[in-house]
């Protein structure tokens, strides 16, 4: 299946946008449901959301295990894994552990 890149505007040349590959996915956790922005990160370990998203669900976000991760900043931070559905328009569902953080860094979502 092929998705097609997202424009992105450069502030410092805007003749020029940056190409991200986003795809709206959609979190289920029980009766509830959320569909979320998220960029493609090929060397990303686990996908990661904002605790916002999470609360969405009705998900309590630090009654989960706890996974310290860090970016290209080198900053430490930390998610709370939990277990969701998450489908791909076009796609089947597959259950599987999610970070849920408070990092401004992974804006709505990160796969």
């Amino acid at each position: 299946m092929r998705f097609r890149y997202t424009d992105i505007q450069n502030h410092q040349d805007p003749r020029n946008p940056f190409h991200r590959p986003y795809l709206i996915v959609r979190l289920l956790n029980g009766d509830r449901h959320k569909d979320v922005i998220s960029l493609v990160d090929s060397g990303a370990d686990v996908c990661l959301f904002h605790s916002d998203v999470g609360r969405m669900l009705g998900i309590e976000i630090e009654a989960a295990r706890e996974l310290a991760f860090q970016g290209v900043s080198g900053v430490r931070e930390v998610a709370y894994l939990h277990r969701v559905d998450l489908v791909v328009r076009g796609l089947s569902s597959i259950r599987l552990d999610v970070g849920f953080t408070n990092s401004m860094a992974v804006g709505t979502g990160l796969l």
